[in-house]
């Protein structure tokens, strides 16, 4: 029993040496591979960490360089928007940072960066100004589109210069849930990206043109809330005013249309007084014209027949051309002293019924589809007034139905940006209207005689 414990004990101390001579052997190997690799491993691990935070780039390789350089794909895909609802990612060009161009790299980045936070600034502009439109769109349908027929409109019906004044506001066509909707879907079109890249903190690169097509969204929009609360403080400061006013017989939608029959009627029969009076003078303007020119010519042919007899007598017949020329001449000065005269004439008349033609913007008139009247307006640069060739080219000047409403409609849009003047503004129904279309007409007229002229003029574009 004894020498089985002793046995014991032996072997237990055996096992215990063996043990510590292997931890002191793996101790010893770890501090000879420290010893050896440490510092090249903790070396490694420091420029992994510094490659991390440091944008991917390409190396550019020096001079006395013996290696392949290897250029490095982008990590990174930026959104390009190609138009409303497309959108699709392109690598971002990889710059070679230097010493040289590493601020310009920098500065770069900040500025597209800039540009992205600004775009984000007039989307969230434009969601505020379409939850604007929408609640007025709800308050207009609840508390105002019924004026033309409640007791409201009655009162206003009684007193003939709110009718007026109502009468020109509702010519005004205000922005419905139609266009609402159609306005919120371009907007969230081009406005998602913007929103993911702001969010995400990735690169977006926001051009010129997507920056201008979200301004003039914002703007359509604004225009579109000032228009209802512009029509909404006229209703509301003529209820205060007429609220002691009788109930008229008739509604205000009534007595709309009897003020626009009369308005019409009177417009009409001014423009046929006017009319016969110009036709009046023209007749003898052109009188008084044919007998110059006929006395012109009769000098002519005189002067003609001396040089003829001269001619044939120096045996020189060439100067015949020569005189048929200077008559031609004379013809053409005579034109145009007259038609000098009627633009002075009727130079008022053109300043204000052709102002939409006159006026510097950014749209020409284009031939586009029959049966969608926005393709018969295009955006152009630089600014100018309206090129005539554009229009005869457009068929806005053609003498048939669809000419004179593709005219009205080119200057009378109201998201024309060109100035209105006297020209009407453009309805689905105005040309139904004698007073218009009689305006529509005329201004085709002025276009047609002094187009031309106008060019010649700077007033319009060739």
């Amino acid at each position: 029993m004894n020498e089985d414990q002793t046995f014991v004990g032996e072997e237990h101390r055996t096992n215990l040496r063996s043990g510590l001579i292997a931890v002191v052997a793996c101790a010893s190997v770890l501090a000879i591979w420290y010893y050896l690799f440490g510092e090249k491993v903790s070396e490694s691990a420091r420029r992994a960490q510094e490659e991390e935070q440091t944008p991917l780039v390409n190396v550019a390789p020096s001079a006395d360089s013996s290696w392949q350089v290897v250029e490095v794909e982008g990590r990174r895909t930026a959104p390009v928007v190609t138009g409303v609802g497309e959108q699709s990612s392109s690598p971002i060009p990889l710059t070679v940072v230097t010493p040289e161009n590493e601020d310009a790299v920098i500065a770069a980045r900040a500025e597209s960066r800039a540009k992205l936070i600004a775009a984000q600034a007039v989307v969230s502009e434009c969601d505020a100004a379409l939850l604007k439109l929408q609640a007025s769109i709800q308050e207009w349908d609840q508390r105002y589109a019924n004026v033309l027929d409640d007791d409201r409109g009655r009162r206003f019906a009684s007193d003939s210069a709110a009718v007026e004044k109502l009468a020109t506001m509702f010519q005004q066509p205000l922005a419905g849930n139609e266009k609402l909707a159609t306005w919120t879907q371009e907007l969230n079109a081009i406005a998602d990206p913007i929103r993911k890249a702001v969010a995400s903190g990735d690169d977006f690169h926001v051009t010129d043109e997507l920056r201008t097509y979200l301004q003039e969204l914002l703007t359509r929009v604004t225009d579109a809330n000032l228009r209802y609360a512009s029509h909404q403080k006229l209703i509301d400061s003529l209820t205060l005013s007429t609220q002691d006013q009788p109930l008229s017989a008739v509604t205000l939608r009534d007595a709309i249309a009897a003020h626009e029959t009369r308005v019409a009627e009177e417009l009409s029969v001014e423009a046929t007084r006017r009319r016969k009076e110009e036709l009046q003078k023209a007749i003898e303007e052109q009188s008084a014209a044919i007998t110059e020119a006929e006395k012109r010519r009769i000098e002519a042919d005189t002067q003609a027949r001396v040089v003829q007899e001269e001619a044939i007598r120096q045996g020189v017949l060439d100067q015949s051309q020569e005189l048929a020329g200077k008559v031609d001449a004379a013809k053409a000065k005579a034109a145009r002293e007259k038609l000098e005269a009627e633009f002075r004439r009727d130079e008022a008349e053109i300043n204000s019924l052709l102002m939409p033609f006159l006026f510097v913007s950014e749209s020409q008139p284009a031939y586009g589809n029959a049966n969608e009247p926005r393709s018969w307006i295009i955006p152009t640069a630089p600014l100018g007034p309206t090129s005539f060739s554009r229009l005869q080219g457009s068929g806005c000047l053609d003498d048939t139905v669809e000419g004179r409403k593709r005219l009205y409609y080119y200057a009378g849009w109201h998201m024309n940006l060109r100035k209105k003047g006297g020209f009407p503004q453009y309805s689905a129904t105005g040309l139904n209207d004698p007073g218009v279309s009689a305006r529509v007409t005329r201004a085709r007229e002025l276009l047609l005689k002094y187009g031309p002229l106008l060019v010649e003029k700077g007033y319009l574009q060739q």
